[in-house]
């Protein structure tokens, strides 16, 4: 049965795959859901989803649609970590212990959203059950415009989370080194420089790598001379590529090696920290910069990251 379902998975409807979801994962005689309906985000490691921008758009756009169908929304986040080791609620409660999350069969209905751009299937939602819904995509103008409304994804994300007490001093920390009024630069070099696994996505030889570094610090020489006395705050997922521009005077790097949260086999808080303090900070700069060659991947993460206060966002293509 395994063979046959993995060799027609790309053509099985997905209202079948959600329903196949539902049958292997949940119990026939568990504990009935007797609560009023709510729609839980999940991120359990258990299919893929993405890094942290792409978790985040998935969140916001569930919180969006609770909020117009007035459905109460919930975040159950355990994968590499739990999100409340960094984030807390804000304006809005969206915790959920492990015991309310139903696991009976007649009361849960599934919806699998992974890179689904649209509206359409959560159109045809009728959430009279626990939701349970893996999500990546960012929908939120897609739901403005169906429904009427006028959330903006950094308003939905301030209304959600705000960093815990130890997150927040790190920020106050880092502000306060790098000063008013800096600006951000980011890149994004996945496995190009060979610092860690990222899907299958492939490694430059060595002269390229080399090539590729001067070309993305000719641009970052450029872009601080544009800004003279003031910090320039440097975000990469490469630690070869932090290490080869630490002779750039002005610049500001955080010392710490991150990870991509769907590759990651880390459990050490440090390299988690890494990402939300990139996120944060690059949202409180005075402008961000992401650049790359035309062959490296064109990040949303400093795009999101410009959302939650509008900061001016421009992205510079070597």
């Amino acid at each position: 049965m395994y063979i046959i379902l993995k060799k027609f998975w790309g053509i099985i409807p997905k209202s079948i795959k959600d329903e196949i979801w539902r049958v292997r994962k949940y119990s026939f005689i568990a504990r009935p859901f007797k609560k009023k309906e709510c729609l839980i985000f999940f991120i359990d490691g258990e299919t893929y989803h993405g890094g942290f921008c792409d978790r985040m758009k998935g969140a916001i756009s569930l919180f969006h649609y609770c909020l117009i169908k007035q459905v109460s929304f919930k975040i159950y986040y355990v994968f590499p970590f739990k999100l409340s080791d960094y984030l807390l609620p804000n304006q809005y409660d969206w915790t959920i212990n492990s015991n309310e999350v139903c696991q009976n069969y007649f009361s849960v209905q599934c919806l699998n959203l992974i890179s689904d751009p649209t509206i359409e299937r959560l159109k045809k939602l009728n959430p009279k059950r626990q939701v349970h819904s893996y999500a990546n995509r960012d929908i939120v103008d897609e739901l403005n415009k169906e429904y009427g409304t006028s959330f903006l994804w950094g308003h939905l994300f301030q209304t959600l989370f705000k960093p815990n007490n130890i997150l927040s001093d790190q920020i106050k920390l880092h502000k306060l080194k790098l000063g008013e009024g800096y600006v951000s630069v980011a890149f994004r070099f996945q496995n190009m420089l060979g610092d860690f696994k990222e899907y299958n996505f492939p490694e430059l030889s060595d002269l390229d790598k080399k090539h590729t570094i001067q070309k993305n610090k000719s641009m970052l020489k450029d872009i601080v001379l544009k800004y003279p006395g003031k910090k320039v705050l440097i975000t990469s997922d490469s630690i070869l590529f932090l290490q080869k521009i630490t002779d750039i005077e002005n610049t500001y790097v955080i010392p710490i090696k991150g990870d991509h949260l769907d590759n990651t086999t880390s459990t050490s808080p440090e390299s988690h920290m890494k990402v939300f303090l990139d996120f944060f900070l690059l949202s409180e700069s005075s402008k961000i910069y992401s650049v790359g060659t035309k062959e490296m991947y064109k990040t949303d993460f400093p795009l999101y990251a410009s959302k939650i206060r509008n900061i001016n966002f421009e992205r510079i293509i070597i």
